[in-house]
């Protein structure tokens, strides 16, 4: 996530982990799949990449389940919720401050990468890329765990979509630009080629508060590296 990318998501992002009603609103409870994986995988010094970390909900309990967490976020104020939750629960998560494409980690740094409603905030080539990364930094049985943006969902009245790009659009929020990536069911299976496809599925749920709820579908990946 480069250029207007990534000046678009750190505006906006910071912007976003400093609005406390809608952190209080939807951003309390971890995801309970990420939590079951990491318990079938031995969380005792299972080391977890969590990309799009934002105030730790995932991270922390993944902590406190004796995992050794990274998280990765764009947002400053973000990983300032996340230390400010873990030092209340006692656990120690390494935090760093970063893009995605700015990322590096040895090879089979990690045993399970997670990444929750982010990683469609890339382009094409950078979302194949991150994927391409992702499986470098895990181990050999490793797992990611990630969420992508369904093409079933309408993209906002206000999104245009980026020239020479399929399922790319520029969207604004709190004032600032960024894209917003929607995948269908062909680039779900070219992004899984090289995995084990150890299951996908496909979620419809309300996402947003009050008026500015709306309907999304959501692609859920597990993929294992081989």
């Amino acid at each position: 996530m480069t250029g207007m990318s990534s000046d678009g998501l750190l505006g906006r992002f910071d912007a976003f982990w400093e609005d406390r009603a809608r952190i209080e609103y939807g951003f309390k409870m971890p995801e309970q799949w990420f939590l079951d994986e990491a318990e079938k995988m031995h969380p005792d010094g299972l080391r977890v990449l969590d990309l799009g970390c934002g105030n730790g909900r995932n991270a922390v309990p993944l902590a406190r389940k004796g995992c050794k967490v990274t998280g990765v976020d764009i947002s400053k104020v973000a990983l300032s919720l996340l230390a400010k939750k873990a030092k209340i629960e006692g656990v120690s998560v390494d935090a760093i401050q970063s893009d995605f494409a700015s990322l590096s980690f040895p090879s089979e740094s990690f045993g399970l990468c997670v990444c929750y409603n982010s990683i469609f905030n890339c382009r094409t080539g950078e979302l194949f890329e991150v994927f391409g990364k992702v499986k470098t930094w895990l181990s050999p049985k490793g797992r990611f765990l990630v969420t992508l943006r369904s093409s079933r969902t309408p993209a906002p009245d206000d999104s245009v979509l980026l020239p020479g790009e399929s399922g790319t659009y520029i969207t604004k929020r709190d004032g600032f630009e960024h894209f917003v990536h929607y995948s269908d069911r062909e680039e779900v299976e070219k992004l899984s080629l090289g995995w084990n496809l150890v299951l996908v599925d496909e979620t419809e749920e309300l996402l947003g508060i009050g008026e500015n709820k709306r309907k999304v579908w959501t692609f859920r990946l597990t993929l294992e590296k081989p």
